[in-house]
């Protein structure tokens, strides 16, 4: 598998572009078919089709942090698995606070009472509460925080301040008829040669 990495010209947003390549061969092969290349925002991560990012402009509230997301096609992070949770964590500061997008709908204060709003689901099988959390009546909006050495759901008004974590749909980028040359004589060192190549002698 050959990755390429390519720095786009047409848009400052989205600066790496990743093409996979099987090698079918050990001689020389041109293909010449269309792709689809999954892409997320710089400085976000994919995973599971969903683009994981912080967003370092300060804090804000909960609400102000719901329609930061949701201006840039996203929402705030759902984090309903820990595997979801070590892929949106894995670059984010972890002195800091961030905003999940769990809510307690009828302020009854339980820890299944809380629901996912971009699902309309509620927590499940899977929570990641502190010791004692939820515990702070009136308190219906949730934080992820760095505690020890893990990360832990802790309540918290929804008018005081977190930073943002969003989750975006993956953008799929359509490449067609790209003509890619593989110099596969010597597959430790097999590598695209140029797009739209032509085949050496």
């Amino acid at each position: 598998m050959v990755l390429i990495y390519q720095l786009s010209s047409k848009t400052h947003h989205y600066m790496v572009l990743l093409l996979t390549i099987w090698i079918v061969k050990r001689s020389r092969y041109l293909t010449n078919a269309a792709a689809t290349v999954p892409i997320c925002p710089p400085n976000y991560v994919l995973f599971e089709g969903l683009c994981y990012g912080i967003e370092n402009y300060g804090q804000r509230s909960f609400a102000d942090s719901e329609s930061f997301c949701a201006n840039i096609g996203g929402n705030v992070v759902t984090l309903n698995s820990s595997q979801r949770l070590a892929a949106a964590t894995s670059e984010v500061l972890t002195n800091k606070i961030y905003w999940l997008d769990l809510y307690d709908v009828h302020n009854l204060n339980g820890p299944n009472d809380f629901v996912w709003l971009s699902l309309n689901k509620s927590t499940g099988n899977y929570t990641n509460w502190d010791t004692d959390e939820p515990n702070v009546a009136g308190y219906r909006c949730v934080v992820i925080e760095y505690i020890g050495s893990s990360w832990k759901w802790k309540t918290r008004s929804c008018s005081s301040d977190a930073r943002t974590l969003c989750e975006l749909c993956k953008l799929l980028l359509r490449i067609p008829k790209i003509e890619i040359m593989i110099d596969c004589n010597n597959l430790s060192s097999c590598r695209v040669l140029r797009y739209s190549c032509r085949e050496r002698a």
